[in-house]
């Protein structure tokens, strides 16, 4: 029998951006992604230009099989000061984009 889930505590409701985004960030390595995202629409309510949230919602469309959204999140991402780009080789869920001409126009764009 598999151990049971360890339970995340839920962010304050006054939890700042970077608190949101980072209980998000728990909430995609664990594919809970209507939680997920619910917290990075929250963090964008209070700090819309904070660049990890379109980040974290560009993982958060390629789980969800949306490319085109993925990489509109991406170019906002970038548009808001994201240069990650160790975030981006590493990522294993943005790795079908390297082939997109879309995608490695950004990059070429922005590094």
């Amino acid at each position: 029998m598999a151990p049971p889930a360890r339970e995340v505590a839920a962010p304050a409701p006054s939890a700042s951006p970077v608190d949101l985004i980072r209980h998000a960030e728990r909430k995609l390595a664990a594919n809970e992604l209507p939680e997920a995202e619910a917290l990075l629409v929250q963090a964008r309510q209070q700090r819309g230009d904070e660049p990890m949230i379109d980040y974290n919602l560009a993982i958060l469309r390629m789980r969800a099989g949306d490319e085109d959204a993925a990489v509109r999140h991406l170019r906002d991402a970038f548009q808001h000061g994201f240069r990650g780009f160790s975030l981006l080789d590493a990522s294993a869920d943005l790795a079908p984009l390297k082939t997109d001409p879309r995608y490695n126009a950004l990059l070429t764009r922005y590094r």
